[in-house]
């Protein structure tokens, strides 16, 4: 009987001792991926209180809290306070070439906007390349204008003309969706390529972002390309957005095309997909829009004040 017992014992010993084993490499793996997305928030949430400090969208003191609490470990506080809608904007975000440097020479590698190999990224590519981020569509736009206004600053002319006559599609910072009739657009967000399931997906399922607009399109439907004069019938303000001016405030050159490069045009994304937005496509050098593919090329920008006067 005694044997029994403990024979018993044992087994359940064994038993108990599999499962224990078992949850102990669980929890190793979970320990790993809870690692994981820690860095990833960190990385997150840093990259927005950066994204902050250079647009002054929120008070300063916000920020600097939201900086606080993230040294703190305090995380989910930290996106709080960044993403709270309390906090309303000091003003509209600015962004100009002016205020930045933006990579120079041809590009026509093709990369992922973000991807989990870093040789497919474009943004850890040129991260490693000492650059922060792609160019906001505002910043592309706004060395177009002086371009073929004429009052761009000699020095960044062989760029200008890089940019749009010569490579090809090119990745901007940022990202929309649409439903219904809103068209929301996401800055300085963090996308990332799906191999498995073939589409741009939120890092860690969870969306980061610095700025949010919504548009209505007013009936503009998806899966075609409007002219810009379209787009300015339908939403003015997404006009303004984009290109910094008004329809009829711009260049002929961006309002009707040139000889080697088409009109403006934008390209709405499918309903409810999220997707990062590209600048121009071969001869559409003004083109925006969410393009249902994978990969466009490479440039980035780091904040930088570009002098407007020529150096003696």
């Amino acid at each position: 009987m005694a044997n029994k017992n403990i024979e018993q014992s044992f087994e359940k010993y064994a038993n108990l001792k599999e499962e224990l084993d078992s949850v102990n490499r669980t929890l190793v793996k979970k320990k790993k991926l809870f690692a994981e997305a820690q860095t990833d928030i960190k990385k997150g949430l840093s990259m927005i209180i950066n994204q902050e400090k250079e647009s002054l969208t929120r008070k300063g003191e916000t920020v600097q809290e939201a900086e606080q609490l993230l040294q703190k470990g305090e995380y989910e506080q930290s996106y709080t306070l960044l993403t709270e809608k309390t906090f309303s904007p000091i003003s509209t975000p600015t962004y100009s070439y002016k205020n930045i440097e933006i990579e120079p020479g041809l590009k026509i590698d093709s990369f992922f906007y973000d991807h989990p190999n870093s040789k497919e990224s474009s943004l850890q590519t040129l991260q490693e390349a000492g650059y922060q981020r792609h160019p906001h569509p505002q910043e592309l736009f706004s060395l177009f204008i002086d371009y073929f206004e004429g009052t761009l600053e000699q020095k960044l002319i062989p760029l200008a003309e890089d940019i749009l006559n010569k490579s090809y599609g090119e990745w901007v910072n940022i990202a929309n969706q649409r439903k219904g009739n809103i068209l929301t657009i996401f800055e300085n967000h963090n996308l990332i390529w799906a191999p498995k399931e073939d589409i741009y997906a939120p890092k860690e399922n969870t969306l980061i972002f610095t700025n949010k607009h919504d548009f209505n399109l007013n009936g503009l439907p998806s899966g075609t390309r409007f002219d810009l004069i379209q787009v300015n019938e339908a939403n003015s303000d997404l006009v303004v957005y984009f290109t910094t001016r008004p329809f009829k405030d711009l260049p002929d050159q961006i309002r009707n095309g040139t000889k080697s490069i088409s009109k403006s045009q934008l390209y709405l994304p499918t309903e409810g997909e999220i997707w990062p937005v590209s600048r121009g496509n071969y001869n559409y050098g003004f083109d925006l829009g969410s393009y249902n593919c994978g990969s466009r090329t490479s440039r980035g920008v780091r904040v930088a004040k570009i002098s407007t006067k020529d150096k003696d």
